[in-house]
């Protein structure tokens, strides 16, 4: 089994790759990146859209554990945001993705996700807990 490793055990000499995934049932995003001698290169993004199209859930996270499942090759660690909704059928429906993406790293790589909050990824990219989405797109 892999061993779960935390940022605060990347040391400089390192070298591996992160899959991190802002998980959505609508527009689910993952960005594969590289950390090497201590720089952070983005080595592919990309994301699934499914608005304004008739799938049913069913349909939606099989996609969504096809395209874990690609981007998992040689990946050490998953990342993905801590997620919640303040309305119930939405924070089901997260629930759901959660457990698909769980299930895919689980199954190919025998690991799981590191949960972080939305102002830790935006820290660590901008310098600041409360940059727009704006800010941290363009980091």
């Amino acid at each position: 089994m892999k061993r779960r490793m935390s940022n605060k055990e990347l040391k400089k000499g390192d070298s591996l790759r992160i899959l991190c995934a802002d998980l959505s049932l609508r527009c689910p995003g993952f960005a594969v990146l590289r950390y090497e001698n201590g720089k952070i290169t983005v080595e592919r993004l990309c994301h699934l859209n499914h608005r304004g199209q008739n799938f049913c859930h069913g349909e939606i996270l099989a996609a969504i554990y096809d395209l874990i499942t690609e981007l998992s090759a040689d990946v050490a660690v998953f990342v993905r945001e801590k997620g919640f909704s303040r309305f119930p059928h939405e924070t089901q429906a997260l629930f759901k993705v959660v457990g698909i993406a769980d299930l895919a790293a689980w199954r190919m790589c025998k690991t799981q996700f590191e949960e972080i909050a939305p102002t830790t990824v935006k820290k660590l990219l901008t310098g600041s807990g409360k940059a727009t989405k704006e800010d941290v797109a363009a980091a």
